[in-house]
């Protein structure tokens, strides 16, 4: 398993799964702060490193569940 994110500290308080579409890996996002509608973070998929975005005020942990299924080896073209 990858995570962003290392610490023993870090207490989620929202989570989902997100299938990448690029390379179709599975990986779960958690959030420790309260969503914010003003701040977003950045994030990349494990497997491909595709950039994705959400909205919260601290560094979302990302942990990858299911590796991709595309069968290539590259990564994202825009990584």
């Amino acid at each position: 398993m990858m995570s962003s994110t290392a610490g023993a500290a870090f207490s989620p308080v929202s989570e989902f799964k997100q299938t990448c579409g690029f390379c179709g890996c599975v990986f779960r996002v958690e959030i420790e702060s309260p969503i914010s509608y003003k701040d977003t973070h950045p994030y990349r998929c494990p497997e491909c490193r595709h950039l994705c975005i959400v909205k919260t005020s601290s560094e979302p942990r990302v942990t990858l569940l299911s590796v991709r299924t595309d069968r290539r080896k590259d990564l994202h073209p825009h990584h």
